[in-house]
Order: structure tokens, then sequence, then C-alpha cells
């Protein structure tokens, strides 16, 4: 019998700043002064693989305040409360020690992890179009190298800014093809419009490239729901002029899921989909060795790894086995149909 591969579609890092300066090109590191008036000193969080240090992280408008000189070290805010410190979890896997992490994945049992950037990145929309983009371009940099360390086991989500078009079409052309690439993230402020033609450009961008579009609550305004960027994304006719474009929705309460389902699924027949990605674990149809969904580690649940222990012994049990998956992503069957998605592992 073949063994069953996990497979986590939302794994999280949380680079310091100053590993994004080390991966900065010329122009940032022109920036970086200006920067510095964002730069807030952090505070480690116990449990949870942070840097064994303070370091620095970028904060939004709201928070500026937490950068003024002579400020205290802060707490960095988390994509979702710590249910429980890991204690057996390696300093810096958040951020530079990808061999620590791949080591706690085989402990825990994960076989693949598709990585998301934590707080902070998400925050550089706030920084200007040009400064924006070019931190991106050095989280691009950093994350695709960190998977570098597993590329069988660690995938990357690249970040791009949506107004910046032609510097979008120039990073995919350099990355896109990278062997850790799982898909792209365009962030989404409350600055930008709806009608936005500029998004537009870089979602065609995306479109064009074949990647799978991850929208991330975190990356997201309030104004940007999921129905709405679908929304937009149809009003653009990029399903019918893309039809195997892809949108994979990470980290949304599931109740809101459910409850936005008759907007969510409305997509055009072909091989792209929809789908979400939830924190229940699921299997694939005519793939019984193959267990997805989106843990959130390291800020999951404490009974993550008894969880992956249990569905390896029992597989899905007579109820789970709603095979309601396709390809290599996770779908909720309480608000989801059978998706197709393109995402290679």
């Amino acid at each position: 019998m073949t063994a069953l591969a996990v497979i986590d579609v939302c794994g999280y890092v949380l680079p310091a700043a100053e590993l994004l300066y080390e991966r900065a090109v010329g122009p940032l590191r022109g920036h970086w002064p200006e920067l510095g008036d964002r730069l807030a000193l952090t505070l480690p969080t116990p449990g949870i693989g942070d840097w064994n240090s303070c370091y620095t992280r970028f904060v939004s408008n709201a928070d500026i305040g937490l950068a003024a000189d002579g400020s205290p070290a802060t707490p960095s805010p988390l994509p979702m409360p710590v249910a429980q410190r890991r204690d057996f979890l390696e300093a810096r896997i958040l951020h530079d020690n990808a061999r620590g992490r791949l080591r706690a994945l085989e402990a825990l049992g994960i076989d693949m992890q598709v990585l998301h950037p934590a707080s902070g990145l998400d925050t550089l929309t706030d920084l200007g179009t040009a400064a924006g983009a070019l931190l991106f371009n050095a989280y691009n940099s950093y994350v695709t190298g960190y998977c570098e360390k597993g590329l069988k086991q660690l995938k990357a989500v690249l970040q791009l800014h949506p107004l910046a078009t032609e510097w979008a079409g120039s990073e995919l052309g350099w990355w896109g093809a990278h062997p850790a690439v799982a898909g792209v993230t365009v962030h989404l402020p409350a600055s930008v419009p709806a009608d936005s033609a500029e998004l537009a450009e870089v979602c065609e961008t995306v479109a064009k490239a074949g990647l799978t579009l991850f929208h991330r609550a975190g990356s997201s305004a309030a104004s940007w729901t999921p129905p709405a960027f679908l929304s937009f994304l149809r009003s653009q006719k990029l399903p019918d002029r893309y039809p195997d474009l892809t949108v994979a929705l990470v980290g949304w309460p599931e109740e809101k899921l459910a409850e936005w389902a008759p907007d969510l699924w409305q997509w055009p027949t072909g091989t792209g989909r929809v789908l979400a990605a939830v924190g229940s674990p699921h299997s694939l149809p005519g793939r019984e060795n193959a267990a997805l969904w989106a843990s959130n580690f390291p800020f999951d649940a404490p009974d993550l790894a008894e969880r992956i222990e249990a569905i390896r012994k029992t597989g899905f049990g007579t109820a789970g086995a709603e095979r309601i998956l396709a390809n290599r992503m996770p779908a909720s069957s309480a608000v989801s149909p059978p998706v197709s998605v393109a995402f290679s592992a």
C-alpha cells in the first residue's frame, strides 16, 4: 500500500525586516533610510519558532507610533491566536531556519507545506508603489531561497503589488518558473478601487503565467472579501479568457465561506475553479493516499500531530471520505462543489 501523503496548503513564515534587507536589490537599499520610520522593534513570541531575540518588522499606518525612536519592543501581531506554545519547535523556523522547519514537519507527519507571509508583509502596500514592490521582490527572493532547502517539502506563494503593473510582469518572468512556486497573492488594500485598471492588469499577468491566485484574508482589506474579488475577476472576463485560472481562498473562516457560497462558485466551465482551503483534512477522489488541508502552522491548534497520526492510521473513515477534491488542493464539502485545481506538488 502506498503511504499517505499529507499536504498542508497554509503554513506561515514571518521574516524579520533584517532578512528582507539582505535580499534587497540596489534600489530598495536606497529607500531604506526613509523606511526606517516604519520599523518597530519586536519581541519574540515563545514556542512558535520565532527569532530568539528582538528583531524589526514593518508596521501599518495605524501602528506607526510603535516605530518612533525610543519605543519599547512590542509583540508581533500573529495571524491567529497561538493555541499553545510548542517548545519542540526550533528557534527561527519562522525566519531563516528552513532545516528546522523541515525537521518539525517530519515530526508532525506533514510531507509538503505551502508557505505564506504572516503579519508584516501585509502592511507593505502602505509604503507606496515603488518601495512596496521592491520589498515584495525582496520577500519573493527570501521565500524561494527558504524553500530551496527542501524543494520537495516546501512551496512558496509569491507576493505582488496591485499597482506595479510592469514590475509584476518582470517579477513573474523571474520567479514564476521557480520549482518552489505554487502560486501568487496580489495584495488588496482599501485604497485599490473596484475598477482598478492596474489591478486588472496584474491579475491578468498571473493568469497568463498559469499560476494559482491565492486570495488570503490577511492580504485583503475588509472591502475585498472573496465575493468582491471574484466579482472583480468576472467583471474583467478573466475566467472566460483564461479558462485554466484557479483561485484558492486561504485563511477565511469556514462559516463565512458557507455564507458567501452562492456568490463564490459561479465560475465558467473549464479546468480552472475556485476552491476554499480550510482546516479539515480531506482526501482526493481516486487518490486514497493523499490528505490535504490548511493548518496555519505554527499557529495551529495543539492537536495537529494527533490529527495527522489518526488520519494515517485510520484513513478518512466511513463518513469522512466525501471525495470532493481533484488534483492537489483542499476544499470543504460544506461550502464547495467538486473542484479541479492547477497546482503542482
